[in-house]
């Protein structure tokens, strides 16, 4: 890619200056970025750092699920496995300077192992991409080719040059191991002491740069809040920051906390009181306002709901006026067809189901009925005014209900009671139809 401006001119002059890897520096991240593991496939243990093998112990008895191999004195996780072959890919940087510039450079390393011909495993460490970042906020990205199309972020071609590219998604990601080098002095004076606490380099160095509400909270240690995914939201909740600063507040989880900002706004709480934004316990605090936020909502719901229900009385009460009031059976066992659309709403709600929610009081040809015994509810029946049909007969939760095949028996023998409110409610829709005049 062609250089855009002054500054990416400027980048390839100085990355000619750039020297390669040291030794020292490959040494460094073999020790520090490849995870140390034991394979146990229940005869033999295997250490992956050195391919030491011993016999395998009884793990299940052991306080801790890690172990100090004998070859090579690491401590390591075991893993009940029966695999031959390890394989891990990540991420690991080196910062430094080039005059008063930043620079990132990203390396991706490659730790591979066989159990049949490898003691210490094959490390292969290639630098794919390099940050520059100016004292006035302006970055630049060298980065060599990835293989298209490609749906992961670590398949570069290891043969291309290391060149200008545009920004993309795949150069935003934080290294697992870092080392430096050097640091400029207006970053080392913003709070950056080469540890990137997990946030992704781009992020922090352009938000040190620019913004003062990131450079105070990075040197506060809240390096979470410093990351590019929580940037707006800092912003908006300047204010409450200061107090949880002023406070000497410790937040362990960010967006926790700006859920219980957003629960409190919604509760009409005070959001600049200590109380409330600095809670003793977080996740409980916010678990019990957000209880109480749910209770409001559900209020306001069925508020609404009950509004609902007025507005739809009137047109059921028409369309279903000879099937309402339709009752037979004794105290043991009765039907009766539901009267009102707040009688759809309380069947649903009682039974747990969609008699209600799916609308079943505007469906034409279809009549809903109750069964009870003793006043408790048995089952809700949906009978087909067409072919006089029980479409279904169901319990609480669906499930199939009591006495099933006694009530099917009785609204069987009723059905002369269905099929004469049918044939009203007809003339009445042929009667109330519009004279057409031929």
């Amino acid at each position: 890619m062609k250089p855009r401006n002054k500054f990416e001119r400027r980048v390839l002059v100085l990355a000619k200056k750039l020297k390669p890897i040291t030794e020292t520096d490959e040494a460094y991240f073999r020790e520090k970025a490849i995870d140390n593991q034991l394979f146990d496939n229940g005869k033999v243990t295997t250490c992956n750092r050195c391919g030491h093998q011993f016999r395998s112990l009884d793990w299940k008895n052991m306080k801790t699920q890690t172990y100090t191999c004998p070859g090579c004195n690491r401590k390591a996780k075991i893993e009940k496995t029966r695999k031959v072959t390890y394989r891990e890919t990540k991420y690991v940087s080196i910062v430094t300077t080039v005059e008063d510039v930043q620079v990132v450079r990203m390396y991706l390393m490659v730790y591979a192992w066989r159990l049949d011909n490898m003691k210490n495993g094959y490390t292969a460490i290639n630098e794919v991409f390099r940050l520059f970042v100016s004292e006035d906020g302006n970055y630049a990205i060298m980065a060599r080719l990835t293989h298209q199309p490609s749906m992961y972020i670590d398949q570069y071609n290891l043969n291309s040059d290391i060149d200008l590219r545009p920004p993309h998604d795949r150069y935003f990601v934080a290294p697992w191991v870092s080392r430096t080098h050097r640091i400029t002095p207006e970053l080392r004076r913003r709070g950056f002491d080469g540890n990137f606490h997990n946030v992704i380099p781009i992020h922090l160095f352009v938000r040190l740069m620019t913004n003062s509400h990131a450079e105070t909270l990075w040197k506060a240690k809240y390096y979470e809040f410093v990351a590019g995914t929580h940037s707006y939201a800092t912003n908006e909740y300047w204010d409450q920051l200061k107090i949880v600063l002023r406070n000497k507040y410790k937040i362990k989880d960010a967006q926790m906390w700006f859920d219980h900002m957003h629960t409190l706004e919604e509760l009409h709480l005070d959001t600049h009181s200590p109380h409330y934004i600095c809670p003793k316990n977080l996740a409980k605090t916010h678990s019990a306002l957000q209880k109480r936020l749910n209770r409001q909502i559900q209020k306001k719901r069925l508020e609404e709901e009950r509004k609902n229900i007025r507005k739809r009385e009137g047109k059921y009460a028409e369309d279903f006026k000879y099937f309402i009031g339709i009752a037979f059976g004794d105290d043991n066992l009765n039907l009766h067809v539901l009267g009102s659309v707040q009688e759809f709403y309380d069947e649903g709600v009682a039974m747990h189901h969609c008699v209600y929610s799916n609308k079943y009081y505007s469906k034409k040809d279809t009549c809903i009925i109750s069964a009870r015994s003793k006043g408790k509810r048995l089952a809700t029946i949906e009978l087909n005014l067409k072919s006089m049909k029980i479409m279904q007969c169901r319990g609480a939760c669906n499930a199939k209900p009591e006495r099933d095949e006694e009530i099917r028996l009785l609204l069987q023998n009723n059905l002369s009671i269905f099929r004469k409110a049918k044939t009203l409610n007809t003339k009445q829709k042929i009667k109330n139809l519009p004279l057409t005049v031929s």
